[in-house]
């Protein structure tokens, strides 16, 4: 009987520790401070030098990065919330980078030195937490743009073509305009008209392309002229509005996603089709395959729970009104012949379509993460 209760009060003392850990463990994740990184310049080994070289945040935790000569780049933009501000030090302009972790896992953000570019370095970064801290996915715009071969007049007609010419921005909201393909060769330079409605600054992808990042400062019009260095006559403009509110698509998007995720659960469960189809595009190839997907569920009697769903990324095509939006699923399954939940995540690219001025999901496609 005494050894019951010593192993009983050793029990109590654990699972308190657990407890007190698990409470400490939630409040640091949410406080966590804004860790500043510093670097020096290598010259004699031609890197720049972080210090140090490897940091470990919390979902949600934020680096920053002063700066006057760097220029950032590397797979960061998929993995981390990337934000500055510019200011004047000593009559020099400076910036200051913020680097947000939006879910566990690990980033690298590699940069080039202004002065001499084969002087370069980087930083990795582990992200470590449970939880994901959202992401708007509409505080992020993607723009693509392709040299369209065809075009030979450059006085008449625009080479450089963009998925979406005409882009409507809040206050705050940031725009990235990255090349569709391996087409673009050499640096792009950018001439805009207004920069009191917006303001750019420049990264580079693991691939090297330049991407050109645009934040919209105030309410008002700006007109961004592409062109290619070594070829200045190729051009192409695109037009940008920046409104006191983000643009209207952008916030129907996630909210139509959120709506199919919980709905498409629900009509899985209640075998009811009709629960679902209004978030989709009538006679789209998802909507009939998704209505076959809730009568095999049913018939195979399984039940589902959505544990979670992130939107990470919204991509205009060259279809107006049509969208690529690459969501990641977290569902729980119930197997009428198993105990417990079966926990099964998934990668999806969603196609967004308007139709007769209602927006709805029409397409699915698998994401591979490179």
């Amino acid at each position: 009987m005494k050894s019951r209760k010593v192993i009983l009060f050793i029990l109590m003392i654990a699972l308190f520790t657990v407890a007190v850990f698990s409470s400490f463990s939630n409040i640091y994740a949410k406080e966590q401070p804004i860790v500043d990184l510093t670097y020096h310049i290598d010259t004699k080994n031609h890197r720049v030098v972080f210090d140090p070289g490897k940091i470990t945040i919390a979902v949600g935790q934020i680096v920053s990065i002063k700066s006057p000569d760097l220029i950032f780049g590397g797979n960061f933009i998929n993995n981390l919330d990337f934000d500055w501000q510019l200011f004047l030090h000593n009559n020099l302009e400076v910036y200051q980078y913020y680097f947000r972790g939006v879910g566990a896992g690990k980033s690298k953000i590699q940069c080039i030195y202004t002065k001499n570019s084969s002087i370069t370095g980087g930083v990795e970064i582990t992200i470590v937490g449970d939880n994901q801290q959202p992401r708007i996915a509409s505080n992020l715009r993607k723009v693509y743009y392709r040299i369209d071969p065809k075009v030979s007049n450059y006085d008449e007609q625009e080479a450089i073509i963009f998925t979406d010419k005409r882009v409507t921005l809040g206050i705050g909201q940031e725009l990235i305009i990255m090349p569709k393909d391996n087409t673009v060769n050499g640096n792009i330079i950018t001439e805009l008209d207004n920069s009191d409605a917006i303001e750019e600054n420049s990264v580079f992808d693991t691939k090297g392309h330049d991407l050109s990042i645009f934040k919209a400062k105030a309410v008002g019009k700006a007109k961004i002229e592409y062109h290619i260095a070594h070829e200045y006559f190729l051009k192409g403009t695109i037009e940008i509005t920046v409104t006191d509110r983000p643009g209207k698509i952008d916030n129907a998007i996630p909210v139509l996603i959120g709506d199919y995720e919980k709905l498409m659960v629900k009509a899985v469960n209640q075998n009811d089709f009709s629960i679902v189809a209004g978030s989709l595009t009538p006679g789209s190839n998802l909507y009939q395959s998704q209505q076959n997907l809730v009568f095999n569920l049913n018939k195979q009697k399984i039940q589902e729970q959505l544990l979670g769903y992130q939107i990470q990324d919204i991509q205009p095509t060259e279809e107006d009104g049509t969208y690529k939006v690459y969501v990641h699923e977290k569902i729980g399954i119930q197997y009428p012949d198993k105990p417990g939940l079966k926990t099964l995540e998934f990668d999806w690219i969603y196609t967004v379509e308007t139709q007769g001025g209602k927006m709805g999901l029409s397409g699915i496609e698998k994401w591979v993460r490179s």
